[in-house]
């Protein structure tokens, strides 16, 4: 009964400590932001972007049109009320502060003076922006795959790369970070790096159907598939994959599984394919699952240059760092 006693007396004593040293708020807004309408970027520079269709693609690396779809789908996340302290900051500038933070990766500061709002509220709203994001598009933006989609994505993949039976090519992406506070070495990776790690399954014409974000950098690519939803569809079968079916113009060797193609760092399976060790083998000048896996490869590698684009790596404190990533 002491040391509850005691214990209980240590939290309030900490708690008190910390309401002690906090700073008094001066303001409840700064004079400098109470100004946003006059000299804030989004009234001035965002308003006339929308009469230059190039520099609005450069600026947000999306035209002013798709802006406005993804506000109509997500806007309603990003309203909240007004009060008497202060007016609540527009949907769609809350989405123009994402989009430009994940195109430039801006650190939250310089966003922050440029908008004319709080450091927090950029966070806030980033996070708010990529949470609405994945809720409301994912579903319908990158679905599963239905049994007839998977055949159409095998058939381009014999198409355009001559492998047949293949659903996709699967690959992973150490994404670099600012290591979260006392994360210890979760986010250390083999690189020497801290990262979070970015899945992605990519059909024949370099677009996602499957992609998951936000598993620790120590992590392999292996041991990152075992474990998503991917990976326990494909052992469990119930990500709607197609009947074993003969090879194109094979009819001899009887039905054969379909499979997904990757690297030596994924594990070998009757649905999962990867290559033999190459260091005892000669190159063939025809490798149909090479060609495959690389082109997955050419992909999460261009997700990677896309989060190189960032000023400094992504740092986004006491908040889920997965969800920018994966908007």
């Amino acid at each position: 009964m002491v040391r509850v006693v005691d214990r209980r007396k240590a939290i309030a004593t900490l708690l008190l400590l910390r309401i002690l040293r906090r700073r008094n708020r001066r303001w409840w807004v700064h004079p400098m932001n109470k100004r946003r309408k006059t000299f804030g970027v989004y009234y001035h520079l965002v308003a006339e972007l929308q009469l230059d269709s190039e520099k609005h693609l450069n600026y947000f690396r999306m035209s002013a049109e798709q802006m406005e779809e993804i506000l109509s789908i997500v806007g309603p996340d990003l309203t909240r009320q007004t009060t008497n302290y202060r007016d609540p900051i527009e949907p769609k500038q809350r989405l123009a502060i994402t989009l430009r933070y994940l195109a430039a990766g801006e650190s939250f500061t310089s966003l922050a003076y440029q908008y004319r709002v709080g450091a927090s509220t950029v966070c806030s709203s980033v996070h708010m922006t990529c949470s609405a994001i994945e809720k409301k598009m994912m579903a319908t933006h990158i679905p599963p795959p239905t049994e007839d989609q998977w055949k159409a994505i095998a058939s381009t993949f014999w198409g355009k790369w001559k492998f047949p039976n293949c659903l996709g090519a699967i690959d992973g992406k150490h994404i670099t970070i600012t290591a979260p506070p006392n994360s210890g070495s979760l986010f250390f990776n083999y690189k020497k790096t801290f990262s979070i790690v970015l899945l992605a399954l990519v059909d024949a014409d370099y677009r996602f159907t499957y992609i998951q974000v936000g598993d620790f950098g120590r992590a392999s690519d292996g041991g990152v598939y075992a474990c998503s939803r991917l990976g326990r569809g494909m052992e469990a079968k119930t990500l709607n994959v197609p009947a074993d079916t003969p090879l194109p113009g094979s009819g001899v060797q009887g039905p054969m599984p379909y499979v997904i193609v990757g690297d030596a760092a994924f594990p070998l399976k009757k649905y999962l394919m990867r290559p033999f060790p190459g260091h005892r083998l000669l190159r063939h000048p025809h490798c149909e699952m090479e060609g495959a896996a690389l082109e997955d490869a050419d992909e999460t590698g261009l997700c990677g240059h896309c989060s190189d684009g960032f000023m400094h790596p992504p740092q986004l404190p006491d908040q889920p760092i997965a969800k920018p990533e994966m908007a």
